[in-house]
């Protein structure tokens, strides 16, 4: 019905301004309890997307959730449709962030190693993602 769009595969790609954002993110910051204080290293948790994500969650861009969740263009005036486009950004982030930091550079660095083993091999590596893991 619609075309494919192949927006966004990649944390570069995934630019979300949440600023504005009517849905506070929550941050455990608990002197008392040294297990919950957010790292100052982890001031991006939900905020953006990671090089990586698109190895271990699979998304589509804002459009395309949309698209597929109400089967029509977003209406312009319409406050049901803006406010669905504001929410699905921060429902992509919450599914990228729920892998740590740690455990998707780990798997992005296998994957690259997939890659460069595959051209080694001689297969065709030519698939958007490997074509990704190459760019870097």
């Amino acid at each position: 019905m619609f075309p494919v769009c192949e927006g966004v595969w990649c944390a570069g790609c995934y630019d979300v301004d949440l600023e504005d954002d009517v849905f506070p993110i929550k941050r455990l910051v608990s002197p008392e309890d040294e297990h919950a204080v957010v790292d100052d290293k982890d001031t991006e948790r939900l905020l953006v997307a990671r090089d990586g994500d698109h190895f271990m969650c699979m998304f589509q861009c804002n459009l395309c959730h949309f698209r597929n969740i109400q089967h029509c263009l977003p209406r312009a005036g319409l406050m049901k449709d803006q406010l669905l486009l504001r929410c699905i950004p921060g429902a992509n982030l919450d599914a990228m962030w729920a892998r740590q930091p740690t455990t998707v550079a780990n798997n992005t660095r296998q994957v690259r190693k997939l890659v460069e083993k595959g051209k080694e091999l001689g297969y065709a590596m030519d698939c958007y993602w490997c074509q990704l893991v190459r760019s870097r």
